[in-house]
């Protein structure tokens, strides 16, 4: 019984094909094709019998292949469940054509409190958000969040106004309007970075995504905002700052007023 090598290799790789992992890879073959070539090859039943049987094994096996893994949508950027915490220490910069610069530092924290169902039936939570101008103080309430994630995109509700934070599933140079779901007008934000690691605040986050919301700057007027998430974290960083210049004193850069804000994961975890 003679059996050509590349008569076995034509059928390992039919076998392949039409197996299951050649399915799951979306490789079309069939094992009746391979079986109308051996007629054409073969008229020795012994050997058309053996060549069939070992191609049979293998099609069952798909030639031990797994069928690939999807890519991750990255939801653990935007993690939601009750009792998780975040304290952010927060540093914010007012300019004012009276008062001139004035800086304070406090903290922060976003405790998920609630869950409830949203009005497209998904889930939705509760966010209270307090503050203290130093550790060790009393926590004060300062208002209440919500957000909630669709399988499409984040939406944080913050002081009434619904922004969507991150689009899924995430890929790195993205763009989306942040503001569809309100009345302030489009604004696009773009995913500028993803699965970077970041260090913030004396911690290191090894994989973070990056959204800028705003960047120019102008002889007039300079504003930007951004934030970055970490993977199984989610928000560890906020910044916007926004400053007007003096008209009367164009390219020096004199600020009249406006403002900076940093936030800075420090600690978190659940409750």
């Amino acid at each position: 019984m003679i059996i050509h090598s590349k008569n076995i290799y034509y059928v390992l790789s039919m076998a392949c094909e039409s197996g299951p992992a050649g399915r799951a890879s979306g490789r079309r073959g069939s094992f009746r094709g391979f079986d109308v070539f051996l007629k054409k090859q073969y008229r020795n039943t012994a050997s058309m019998k053996t060549l069939l049987y070992v191609a049979g094994l293998l099609w069952l096996v798909g030639c031990s292949r797994p069928a690939e893994t999807p890519p991750s949508a990255g939801y653990e950027y935007f993690p939601l469940e009750v009792g998780q915490y975040r304290i952010f220490d927060v540093q914010e910069t007012q300019y004012t054509l009276t008062a001139g610069r004035t800086t304070r530092s406090y903290q922060v924290q976003e405790t998920t409190t609630q869950a409830f169902a949203g009005l497209d039936g998904l889930p939705a939570f509760r966010i209270e958000r307090s503050s203290r101008t130093a550790p060790g103080q009393s926590w004060q309430l300062d208002s209440v969040w919500t957000a909630r994630r669709t399988p499409m995109e984040a939406i944080r509700t913050e002081n009434g106004v619904s922004f969507i934070r991150l689009l899924f599933p995430l890929r790195q140079g993205q763009s989306w309007d942040a503001n569809r779901l309100n009345s302030i007008g489009p604004e696009t934000h773009t995913l500028t970075a993803l699965s970077e690691p970041v260090s913030l605040g004396g911690q290191t986050y090894d994989q973070t995504a990056t959204v800028v919301q705003v960047a120019k700057a102008s002889l007039v007027d300079s504003v930007s905002r951004k934030e970055i998430y970490a993977r199984g974290v989610g928000l560890v960083y906020r910044e916007s700052v926004e400053l007007y210049y003096n008209n009367n004193q164009i390219g020096q850069n004199k600020i009249d007023f406006g403002k900076r804000y940093y936030q800075t994961l420090k600690s978190y975890g659940k409750q």
